[in-house]
């Protein structure tokens, strides 16, 4: 329950950050922390639902936070949390490079259902073209901000487990062959 509570308190104060950062830099320049805690917590998050349970609460607190439509965040913040522990089982998101491009890729699909979703629901009208370039910029920021939110988090989990610290590999010895 500690875990739970200390990582939604983590939570909470990036969706505070998320509405400070618009106010000293432009929107494009500004990191979407929520998002990218939600991506890692996917992939370092063990248990199902607790981890479905703290990002739909992120989420209910960024929709009462940011005026959306209750519950758009919680599912999008639920389906990126599934996704991210999904994909990331086979495959190996645990390299720098990977992880920029995988964090782009989930602010552009996050960023697109987010949309689709208002658009759908509300019918407002879609954005224009340089609301995508924007995007764009945001999807870079992103990007290379993931692998240090990510890094941050497993420092976080493994503090809270009682760890201490960043686990380190365990060094094996090598023989030089023998011809």
């Amino acid at each position: 329950m500690r875990r739970w509570l200390a990582t939604f308190a983590l939570g909470l104060f990036c969706i505070v950050l998320k509405g400070l950062l618009p106010t000293l830099l432009p929107w494009p320049a500004c990191p979407d922390l929520p998002l990218l805690l939600v991506l890692a917590l996917g992939l370092h998050w063990s248990g199902w639902l607790g981890g479905f349970g703290i990002v739909v609460a992120l989420g209910y607190v960024s929709d009462f936070a940011s005026g959306s439509l209750l519950g758009e965040h919680a599912l999008l913040y639920l389906l990126t949390f599934t996704g991210t522990a999904l994909v990331s089982r086979p495959l190996n998101l645990r390299g720098h490079s990977v992880l920029v491009l995988f964090g782009a890729l989930v602010t552009v699909i996050f960023a697109a259902l987010a949309v689709g979703l208002t658009v759908l629901l509300t019918g407002s009208a879609w954005p224009s073209f340089g609301w995508t370039v924007d995007l764009g910029i945001h999807a870079i920021v992103n990007g290379l901000l993931t692998p240090l939110v990510s890094a941050a988090v497993a420092v976080w989990m493994m503090w809270l487990a009682g760890g201490g610290g960043v686990h380190r590999p365990v060094e094996i010895e090598t023989r030089p062959e023998v011809l």
